[in-house]
Order: C-alpha cells, then structure tokens, then sequence
C-alpha cells in the first residue's frame, strides 16, 4: 500500500501534510454534481491497490462496473445492468471490454482519486461541513487561436488518525475567464481497508460478451471527471460525428461553444441511462443546443378554459385495453418544426384535424395533410396576450377557435413549411373547416374513450425536461415531470394507448422529426398525470355524419368493432 501520510507538521494545533498523497486502496461514497447538465449522481468505489482491481457502484448499484486485472498484467472491464422485457421479466446483461481496445490501454493508468498528487499545492484552510480541511490546487493552461484556456483542479482533505480523506473536489474550465465547464464531487464515506475479494467477483449468473467501445458512451464513466482531459477526444470524435450526421457547419468559436452544449447534454443522457429506468436517452439533432434554445421548441400558451364539455362516449366499449390510430393509417408522417419556430401549436392541432377528418370519412383514401405553415401565418393576433404569435407562441384553444372560423388549407394547396412566419394567404386552396371542438374532462378513461370514437386528440404538456428533449425509447414515466397548467410547455397529438410489463401508456405524436424518440413517437406513462398529459385535451368534430365505424369494419374482417354497435 502506498504511503498515505505525506509529511506531515503540525500548525495551529491541526496535523497538516506537506503534500498530497492518497492511499492506494479504499472504498469511498460520493456524489458528483454537475449542474450545468443537471446531475446529482451517487457512487461508490471499491479500489485494491495489491491487485489493482477497482468496481464502482452509480445510482446504488443500479449499474456496475469492473475493472479486474488479468493473469498477464492488462486490464478488462466488465459493465452489468439490468434489462427489461415486455413480459415484465427482467436480468442482468454482462458487457466486457478488452484490455487490447486502444480506449481501454489510455484509461487503465489514471486513478479515481484526483491527481497526481504532486501537482497539487497547499493553498488554504477552510471549514467545509463543519469540518477542518486543507485546500490544495493546480492550475494549467494553454492558449489556441487567441484564447486562453484555463484548468483548475482543488480538493478539500481532512486527516483522521494521520491519513488523508477527501472532503470535496472540483474542477473548472474557463476561456478567458468564462466558465465552460464545471463539476463537483462530495465525499460522504472513505474507508482504506482492503476490501473483500469477493467485491470483485462477477456474478456467475452474468452471461458476459465482448462488446466494441462506443464514442458516445465511456467504459469507465467515472474518469471523465477525475481527469477531463483524458476524454477530450473522445468527445471530440464524438461531436464531429454528431455534426457530420446531421449536417451542422459552424466557425471555430462556434463550434467550441456548441461542443460544450453537446458535451453537457451527452453527460446527462449517459448519466439517466446508467439509472436504467423503463425509457432510454439518446443524442438526437438538439444535442448541440443551449438551453435557452432549447426553450423555443415549448412555447405554448394555454388559455384558461371553463368546465370540460359533455362528450357522448356511451357507446365505446370499456374492455379495450390497447388502442392506435396508427393501425388504421390515420397518422400523417412525422414532422420537424425544427427550434428556429416554436410552432408546436399549429402541428398538434394540425395533426388533430387532418386525422380526424380522415377517420370521419371512414378512413378512406389517405390522409390529407393540412398546413403547418397556414396556422403560422394566419392566426395571428395584435393582443399579444391572447391568441397566437407566430414562432414565438401559440395556443390550442385560439387555433381551433380560428380554424372553426375560417377553416385551414391543406399543405398541397398552401405550401410548404417555413419554419419562420410568412405572409398569409388564407384563401388559396381548398380549406377544411371544423364545427366544433370539445375540451375532454381530465379522466383517463373518458379520454381514451374520447380517442376511440372520434380521433386522435391535441394535447399539451410539460415538455421542458432534458429527459423528455432527448427521450429514445421505451415507456416515458418521469416522476419529477411537472404536471400543474402553468407547467405546460408543448402541443402534441394523442394516437393511442397499450400497455407494457404491467405499465399503462399513451402514444404521443411529436414534431421533433423522424431521429427524436420512437421514429417520431412517444410511449409516456398514463398514471399520476405524468407531465400533466390529462390537464388540456382537445377534440375536434365535423358537421358531417362520423363514418368512423367503416373504420373498424375495414381493420376487423370478423366484423367486430370497439364500438358498441
């Protein structure tokens, strides 16, 4: 074991080392906090300095990883999670990385612990949790077309029976002198014991594979924030990879903005990954986004309405237990309002439309699509506080108030979408005109009653958190999602309903295009009234009579259909 006391004097009547030295083994607690990525994330570590074997524990040991030395010298890590499976059964999947992947060869060396050592300088005293500690720091820099980059390592130590234990560590990075990176681990537990070998010991139920390394997830999580500077280029390699996928073509400074953008929202998504909820996070074309951007895609306006209207729903059975619009090809394809238009409006109400006069005919020929761009042109208002405002925001309410009014083209007749405001022309083309639309009561059963007799319905929800922005697949069940109506942000449609391992969910249709969760689509939980899905739900009608039956003859040739009729 190496030696953990330094030198040590004594001044003021505390022992105090004359340099920083850690102990080679140890357990340790802690929690690494970066804000500007939005992650508290709890971990422990088990490290034997003999035989060089380490295994971190994130979320409480909802994900493992080890780092176990080979007979020969090299290292292999080993990462296990759990899986779920729609039979609601679920097991631990076994990943291996091998010591010949050049990632693995960089990353074996470095320690958890902040280091090296011999870098860092006693700089201060200072009381930190009602505890004496000593702060130590380095600093390096460099410049690179004319701007200064600074880096800066501090840790916070404490001495019980002459060793060091960790208080705190953090560590900064400015570019002339603006903050670009930060993050932030506080140590709850440090033990220098040498830990039970069975610590180490894979499960032998674990089926264990060989599994290539990945750009965009790191094989050891941790390493990134005890050294950042070992997974520049991995991030590097990353972002270009991400801007070569999706087309994105920035000057320099630009680019080392929006690649910290891109670094914080890649943390996040590996971060809520390793918790293994039920739905995955994943990079998608907002990646590169700042925050403040971000907050364009969610500019709905909700108008305070009166009581929910009376729907007749009397005559939907209440047997169904799954439901989508999908299956009868009453959906249009997904669309992209892209962040240069908070248009969310327009498409949710938009999609509401086009398919439920589709169903209203009885599903025959194909959807006609009605334009985005129409809404956006058209329904402004001069009172900025009611009604619509372009690409800046919008609201359901006013839009099918309009729509019942004037009606709207289709996107044949109108013209494409923009993504910015436009001169309206209203009167071009053939125009579909609603006769009336209906606020359906916040009761689950009532609205997917409501979805089955008469279409897919506009919705709006709380579409601000990162999970939601960058969800992939899987059922959405966010507990933390806001669900009061000043906390509804976005429009989308509701398609349908199902279930999954015993878990309840509505299918959502987003404007995000195609790469944003499941092709475009969302399965998020249908209990608690997750990201207030329930509070504001809208139904469109025609005047003409509801063919929607010949719907359901035309998909169930035994004649059976989910009405009672």
């Amino acid at each position: 074991m190496k030696n953990s006391l330094g030198l040590f004097c004594i001044f003021s009547g505390f022992t105090i080392a004359n340099s920083l030295s850690w102990s080679s083994t140890y357990n340790l607690k802690a929690v690494l906090r970066i804000p500007s990525a939005n992650i508290v994330e709890p971990y422990q570590i088990w490290t034997d300095g003999e035989t060089g074997n380490s295994r971190i524990d994130f979320y409480d040991g909802l994900d493992k990883m080890y780092r176990l030395r080979k007979p020969c010298g090299s290292f292999q890590y080993y990462k296990i999670h759990p899986v779920s499976f729609e039979n609601g059964q679920s097991k631990n999947v076994c990943k291996i990385y091998d010591s010949t992947d050049n990632v693995v060869k960089v990353i074996k060396r470095y320690n958890y612990l902040p280091g090296p050592e011999q870098k860092f300088n006693l700089v201060d005293f200072e009381y930190i949790d009602n505890v004496d500690t000593t702060k130590w720091q380095y600093s390096a820099g460099h410049e690179s077309d004319g701007l200064k980059f600074n880096y800066t390592y501090t840790v916070w130590v404490k001495s019980e029976n002459y060793l060091s234990v960790p208080v705190r560590f953090d560590f900064s990075m400015k570019v002339d002198n603006s903050e670009m990176d930060y993050f932030r681990h506080d140590y709850t537990y440090f033990d220098t014991s040498k830990p039970d070998p069975k610590i180490f010991q894979i499960p032998n139920s674990s089926n264990c594979k060989i599994q290539d390394t990945s750009i965009h997830e790191p094989v050891d999580p941790l390493i990134e924030f005890v050294n950042p500077t070992i997974e520049h280029e991995r991030i590097n390699n990353a972002y270009d990879s991400f801007k070569l996928e999706y087309k994105k073509y920035y000057n320099d400074s630009e680019h080392r903005m929006r690649r910290q953008f891109f670094k914080n929202n890649l943390r996040l998504i590996n971060s809520v990954n390793r918790q293994h909820k039920s739905y995955t996070l994943a990079l998608n074309q907002l990646a590169d986004l700042s925050d403040s951007e971000l907050l364009t895609l969610g500019r709905l306006r909700v108008t305070p309405t009166n009581d929910s209207q009376y729907f007749d729903d009397n005559d939907v059975s209440d047997s169904v237990k799954s439901f989508d619009w999908r299956e009868f090809n009453a959906i249009s394809p997904i669309k992209d309002q892209t962040f240069l238009c908070g248009s969310c409006y327009a498409f949710t109400s938009a999609a509401a439309i086009e398919s439920t006069f589709y169903i209203h005919n009885g599903c025959k020929g194909q959807v006609k699509e009605i334009s985005e761009q129409a809404i956006i042109d058209c329904t402004w208002t001069s009172d900025e506080n009611i009604g619509n405002s372009g690409c800046d925001s919008g609201d359901l309410y006013y839009t099918f108030s309009y729509i019942k009014k004037f009606g709207v083209p289709t996107r044949d007749s109108y013209g494409p979408y923009l993504a910015m405001e436009g001169v309206c022309q209203i009167n071009a083309g053939k125009k579909i005109k609603i006769s009336d639309f209906t606020k359906i009561p916040k009761n689950k059963g009532k609205i997917q009653k409501a979805l089955i007799k008469n279409g897919p319905l506009a919705i709006a929800l709380n579409g601000r958190p990162k999970t939601f922005i960058f969800y992939s697949k899987g059922v959405y069940d966010n507990a933390n999602c806001a669900n009061e109506n000043t906390d509804l942000t976005h429009g989308v449609t509701l398609v349908g309903f199902g279930e999954e391992s015993g878990k309840e969910y509505w299918i959502l249709k987003n404007s995000y295009g195609v790469k944003w969760g499941e092709k475009g689509f969302m399965r998020i939980a249908s209990h608690s009234n997750i990201c207030g899905v329930m509070n504001l739900v809208f139904s469109v009608q025609f005047s003409r009579k509801n063919k929607i039956n010949k719907c359901f003859l035309k998909k169930y040739s035994d004649g059976r259909s989910v009405l009672g009729v």
